[in-house]
């Protein structure tokens, strides 16, 4: 029942223009309180010039959903979004912004609450090295976040940032 909902958001939302890139299972995530309320995001192309990927979101609660929103601001390229929320209804998406200049990826961060909908996206990566696709997110009931990725050039290392809401992020080096 809950992917033919999903899918039947992304056939509204997306009007036919990028239903092939938002369905592909790396390119739209979803995540809840457990309690009935849902927080999708997915991949959409702006054909305009210039060609941009964004991505956008939507709210399911008391039973439908609410508007699309746009979660990545004016980062260029955005794409394969992680996200995770927790049960009060605070989330926190991941996704990683591709730069054509340096053709490296970079790791930026949004948080979201019911209350104020998304903040400002956040860059998380800082050096010239790519962010590989496995970075994880998650926050606990008490609104701190954790995110974890990977920057590679021969060797990878191992990142870890931390952030409550309304907060900064801290960032460590884990490895190497």
């Amino acid at each position: 029942m809950k992917l033919r909902i999903l899918l039947a958001l992304l056939v509204i939302f997306c009007g036919g223009k990028s239903l092939t890139a938002a369905l592909l299972p790396e390119r739209f995530a979803t995540a809840g309180t457990g309690s009935g309320v849902y927080l999708t995001a997915w991949e959409e192309v702006n054909t305009t010039s210039p060609v941009s990927l964004t991505l956008q979101t939507a709210l399911f609660q008391s039973g439908s959903w609410g508007s699309k929103t746009l979660a990545s601001g004016v980062v260029p390229v955005s794409s394969f979004p992680v996200i995770a929320m927790n049960s009060t209804g605070n989330a926190c998406m991941a996704w990683y912004s591709f730069d054509r200049t340096s053709q490296t990826r970079s790791l930026y961060v949004n948080t979201f609450s019911l209350l104020g909908g998304w903040g400002t996206p956040t860059k998380l990566s800082t050096t010239n090295r790519t962010v590989r696709d496995n970075y994880k997110v998650s926050i606990d009931s008490t609104d701190l976040i954790t995110v974890t990725w990977e920057e590679l050039t021969s060797l990878p290392f191992l990142f870890v940032a931390t952030s409550t809401f309304g907060g900064g992020w801290t960032t460590t080096q884990l490895s190497p």
